[in-house]
């Protein structure tokens, strides 16, 4: 074989590569324009965590990667009865809010907000759904929770009650780590549930098994000083023993702290 032949060989091979990368590129734009061409409406969500008589008249719910020019109608609906709360617009921006939506009329329970959306050519339309409570009273006392200091009634003010819902809930969570550098968050070790043990029991103690800290009555106050004091401890691990006050198991483990 000479020199031209296998220059022929190489030119044939380059062509033939050069046609399927056009191909290829093609086909990846075709699909890119389909899936352009059919993006719709992912999800619609009610901005509250939960609707009561602070906020009943301007509750808002947001569009999350709608298509803009789409139209939509929406109906606000309670399981306990009351006339639907409806309206209707275009959609302006992908994650478009609507708000001030008044639902002081519907009553009390579950609910359920419905949107329509039709797309620009009237051709295509999809119905998504979102649902909050609206008016829970937990406790059964007769005061709405938005009002109520103590929601399930268990004796604990709700701003010093880990569990506020829930006057059964006898767990402790203990946080693993804390980071107290007066930024706001973990700056104090938390352990969830203390509360309902007021005669409990703290002690964290360092490698060498020297307390560091002791308390009776924690109530998730500890910034990582040494003792009472305010000399920070320094960065590390350290063993913590929880004596609950009730005859029950202690509770150990690590906890670390880091600024």
């Amino acid at each position: 074989m000479n020199l031209f032949f296998y220059k022929k060989v190489i030119k044939r091979v380059i062509l033939y590569a050069v046609f399927f990368y056009s191909l290829l590129n093609h086909n990846l734009r075709a699909n890119n324009y389909q899936i352009a061409k059919h993006k719709f409406v992912l999800e619609v969500v009610i901005d509250q965590f939960i609707i009561d008589s602070s906020n009943e008249t301007a509750v808002s719910f947001s569009f999350l990667d709608a298509e803009i020019g789409n139209t939509y109608t929406y109906s606000f609906s309670s399981n306990n009865g009351a006339a639907n709360v409806t309206g209707n617009g275009i959609i302006n921006a992908t994650n478009e809010t609507v708000s001030e939506i008044n639902l002081s009329q519907l009553e009390n329970g579950t609910i359920t907000l419905t949107v329509t959306l039709t797309n620009t050519n009237n051709n295509s339309v999809t119905t998504v759904k979102d649902t909050i409570v609206k008016g829970i009273d937990t406790d059964n006392d007769g005061i709405e929770n938005a009002m109520d200091p103590d929601d399930d009634n268990d004796g604990i003010l709700d701003n010093l009650d880990s569990f506020p819902l829930d006057a059964n809930n006898v767990t402790t969570i203990v946080s693993e780590a804390i980071t107290p550098n007066n930024d706001g968050i973990n700056d104090f070790w938390i352990i969830k549930g203390i509360e309902k043990y007021p005669d409990n029991l703290v002690q964290v103690y360092n490698r060498s098994g020297k307390v560091v800290y002791t308390k009776k009555g924690y109530a998730n106050t500890w910034k990582g000083t040494y003792q009472s004091n305010s000399e920070l401890l320094p960065t590390g691990s350290y063993y913590y023993s929880i004596d609950l006050g009730n005859n029950s198991a202690l509770k150990k483990g690590w906890l670390f702290i880091n600024y």
